[in-house]
């Protein structure tokens, strides 16, 4: 009897370190998968700080119908991209030969900063094409293309190409391509009207 017990203590004594030791490495996984978790938390945060705007005209890259971006639009015209070039090694710019003004007060050149207004602003130009032109100025004080970039809209043999991130209405949708480009025709008549309108309810008048 003395000797079976005398095992059993033995027994006892030498699972309690197993015991020790399976709680260690439960501790260690529990505070690896806590670590896990902080640093997708950190990730998402950082993300949505990234993309946070600079300027409430460019608040959010999301659908957004014609009417609005009129609506935040300081500068509305049909032109061609007659040079781009740097002014310093951050800053793009591209010089417009304006052929109409649609809306505001139009010099017969408006350089446009190409430079992104924060980090998923999508604003380009290309040297010698024709578009019309969505502008709004910026913090900086120069000319950005409105809506992220998007209130660009290139005009390639008498269509006029809208980005899938402007809603159009439904007598222009009516009428457009799988790519979203509309005659420019339609574009222009109601633009035009729009324009008066949207600028009339928020008191500023027609062009």
């Amino acid at each position: 009897g003395l000797v079976r017990h005398a095992a059993c203590e033995v027994r006892q004594q030498a699972c309690r370190p197993a015991r020790g030791l399976t709680a260690i490495v439960r501790q260690r996984k529990a505070m690896r998968r806590s670590a896990l978790t902080a640093r997708r938390i950190a990730l998402v945060v950082t993300v949505v700080s990234i993309c946070a705007p600079f300027d409430a005209a460019f608040a959010k890259v999301g659908p957004a119908s014609l009417s609005e971006v009129i609506g935040w639009a300081e500068l509305i015209v049909v032109g061609r991209v007659s040079s781009i070039h740097s002014d310093s090694p951050d800053a793009r710019i591209a010089v417009i030969t304006v052929e109409q003004a649609w809306y505001g007060a139009a010099e017969p050149e408006v350089r446009i900063s190409l430079d992104p207004t924060w980090p998923c602003d999508i604003a380009e130009a290309t040297l010698g094409e024709r578009a019309i032109f969505f502008l709004s100025k910026g913090r900086d004080d120069q000319w950005h293309i409105a809506h992220s970039g998007h209130g660009h809209m290139p005009i390639v043999n008498s269509q006029v190409t809208v980005s899938p991130v402007v809603v159009l209405p439904q007598q222009l949708r009516s009428r457009a391509a799988r790519d979203q480009s509309v005659p420019y025709d339609d574009v222009a008549s109601y633009l035009r009207g729009e324009i008066k309108r949207v600028r009339g309810q928020q008191g500023g008048g027609p062009a």
